[in-house]
């Protein structure tokens, strides 16, 4: 049976910390498990593994320009024809994930289900993971752009403030809600901070590619800003849109993985998604809720 190092529901995020150590001698575990791989006559393994990554499909928070951050955001309609279309733009790119991974946040985990559907890989679970969740904005969770101190530019090592013990998405305020299925950490992040707790994440998803497994990431912008910049080993620049899927490409040399870029998969639809702006269902929320059991791994 798999360990359950992620058990998430409704729990603080300080506990990752003894979650990553779990997850750590669960990596040794699978290195030491691998199968054998398919060699030439050198002796080099051949690689065959993919990486796709993509933010959420839209949000109401989103089109109401509110810094969500880790707080629990309705998909709406078009965000929803956001994940269907991703799913068939990967199609049309022949690629069937092995694992997908994903947050335990709504609107991540439906875009993942939406995308998987149009796939036909619909029986595939994906995996919530407590580190892919986005950057905790601290006090400026839900609360619009424009109202945000106007000294503030969110930046490599800079941190929101602190929750103030009345936010209404403070943990302690939400802590008895049956409608959580995350705590956010009233403390605010950094992009380093994201950075740092993206590693185990990033390890984890080696493990994969080492199988030759291709592995599908749903997450948020900052939480894959973060990934990229694991995989590239520079700061990440590349704004991510909506259901906009990017493969990160690599080659294996030896022991390493070696990255080569990321490309944004669209070329191969004779269409791209049209959502008319007069359209009234294109801003619909739809009911925030949570169809399936976070993954144990």
């Amino acid at each position: 049976m798999r360990k359950n190092i992620f058990r998430n529901v409704a729990r603080p995020f300080s506990k990752l910390l003894d979650h990553d150590a779990e997850l750590a001698e669960k990596l040794t575990i699978n290195s030491a498990n691998q199968t054998s791989y398919n060699s030439n006559q050198q002796g080099c393994r051949t690689f065959k593994a993919r990486l796709v990554i993509a933010r959420h499909g839209e949000t109401d928070l989103n089109v109401d320009k509110v810094w969500a951050g880790q707080s629990d955001a309705r998909i709406t309609q078009n965000g929803l024809q956001q994940a269907q279309m991703m799913g068939k733009i990967l199609r049309s790119h022949n690629f069937i994930p092995d694992i997908v991974l994903t947050t335990p946040l709504t609107r991540a985990y439906k875009t993942a289900q939406e995308a998987l559907l149009e796939m036909g890989c619909s029986h595939i679970v994906a995996e919530r993971i407590v580190a892919l969740v986005e950057l905790s904005p601290g006090d400026y969770t839900k609360k619009k752009k424009n109202e945000l101190n106007k000294n503030f530019t969110k930046t490599w090592d800079k941190k929101p403030p602190e929750m103030d013990l009345t936010h209404q998405s403070h943990p302690e305020n939400i802590l008895q809600s049956l409608n959580e299925v995350f705590l956010p950490m009233p403390f605010g992040e950094s992009l380093q901070d994201v950075a740092t707790r993206t590693k185990t994440v990033y390890d984890y998803i080696l493990s994969f590619l080492q199988q030759d497994k291709n592995v599908f990431v749903v997450a948020h912008s900052n939480s894959l800003s973060a990934l990229i910049s694991h995989f590239s080993g520079e700061k990440s620049k590349l704004k991510i849109a909506n259901c906009i899927p990017f493969e990160i490409s690599f080659e294996k040399k030896g022991s390493e993985i070696e990255y080569l870029g990321i490309e944004a998969l669209t070329s191969n639809l004779d269409k791209t998604p049209n959502f008319p702006d007069n359209s009234p269902s294109k801003n619909q929320v739809l009911p925030l809720s949570i169809s399936g059991q976070i993954r144990k791994i």
